[in-house]
């Protein structure tokens, strides 16, 4: 008996001890999420971010198409030409993802002179092909066949638009007629190099191999040119970085309005199918907008015709311009001579086997 009666004292203190029953655990309520929101300063430093890496981009590709053209060079033939073309094209469809930096330069000259100079060599348009080089009717026309006139740097930036805005001898669309030539005709042969005199010329005055150093010498100054451009419009004293925000804001509206009307303008005289500029610059111009978000200035809510430009491009260009994914071009022989021009989205025709 006294046995039991210690069990049911024992029980009864660890009763007491016990902790008490807990309740079930309540969630916490979830505090409501400020909504973002991008100040003008803050939106302005992303798109001059997202212009300084294109233009970093546009260089890098520059010296890749330069590599190229030095191959060509030492190697002339139909497939290292056709890798030189697709370079080109490659190149020119960068050069168009920096729409904003020839709408700056056009919508706001004042400002930006500078810029305007540096576009000037970097991709004047139109070009006058008869002042480079033969063309129909005139066998013996442009500097190449001008023996008296040495084929130097400093004869090509000095007598660069010499008396006229067409009379170029820099820039992306040179280039492009001494890699296409008048109606897409060029061909490696153009281009190999004469070690022999003739009766008339000597080995250096024969016009393979002056294209061969007008060529090379072309290249290497777009790339400095490029370098330049990105150099000086990215730099602390551009004229862009000391203006208020919002005004940095209203020229990325002008250009972006810019570059926009010109998008469907082709820009190529002498590579086959052209090089349609719209489907880059509206990718380019679809980006920059993604910055901006609901809550922040949107650069084109206040400009109805600017929004309805943009709808019309974007049916134009479909799905692509927005990056969709697409099937793959089929790619051309190796030995093909045949070029293709680029596909909708703006991205040239894929490069030749070995490339």
């Amino acid at each position: 008996m006294r046995y039991f009666c210690s069990l049911i004292l024992l029980c009864a203190l660890a009763a007491c001890d016990a902790p008490p029953p807990t309740e079930p655990e309540r969630e916490a309520p979830i505090a409501a999420q400020p909504e973002t929101h991008v100040s003008d300063q803050q939106l302005s430093e992303q798109l001059w971010r997202q212009l300084a890496t294109r233009l970093n981009t546009l260089t890098k590709h520059c010296e890749q198409q330069h590599d190229l053209i030095e191959s060509f060079l030492a190697a002339p033939g139909a497939q290292s030409l056709q890798q030189a073309q697709t370079g080109w094209r490659t190149l020119h469809t960068q050069l168009a993802k920096t729409a904003p930096v020839h709408g700056l330069a056009s919508s706001s000259p004042d400002l930006f002179a500078q810029l305007k100079r540096q576009l000037n060599r970097i991709a004047p348009y139109p070009i006058a092909p008869g002042y480079l080089d033969s063309i129909n009717g005139y066998p013996y026309s442009g500097l190449i066949h001008d023996f008296s006139v040495p084929i130097s740097r400093d004869t090509l930036r000095n007598q660069h638009q010499l008396t006229g805005e067409s009379e170029v001898l820099l820039g992306l669309h040179a280039q492009e007629f001494f890699l296409f030539g008048e109606g897409g005709t060029r061909t490696a042969a153009d281009f190999i190099q004469q070690t022999q005199d003739t009766e008339q010329l000597s080995a250096h005055q024969r016009p393979e191999n002056r294209r061969r150093t007008f060529l090379r010498l072309n290249s290497r100054l777009l790339c400095d040119d490029m370098q330049t451009l990105s150099t000086n419009l990215t730099a602390p004293s551009a004229p862009y970085i000391g203006l208020p925000a919002a005004s940095q804001l209203a020229l990325w509206h002008k250009a972006i309005a810019a570059e926009l009307d010109t998008a469907d303008v082709n820009h190529c005289d002498f590579a086959p199918g052209g090089c349609p500029r719209a489907a880059p610059i509206l990718r380019a111009t679809k980006q920059i907008l993604a910055l901006t978000d609901e809550s922040s200035p949107n650069l084109i809510a206040d400009d109805p015709r600017l929004k309805q430009k943009l709808q019309q491009l974007s049916q134009t260009l479909p799905d692509k311009a927005a990056g969709a994914k697409q099937t793959p071009a089929q790619t051309p022989p190796s030995n093909s001579k045949s070029q293709q021009s680029p596909d909708e989205s703006g991205d040239p025709p894929p490069a030749p086997d070995g490339q």
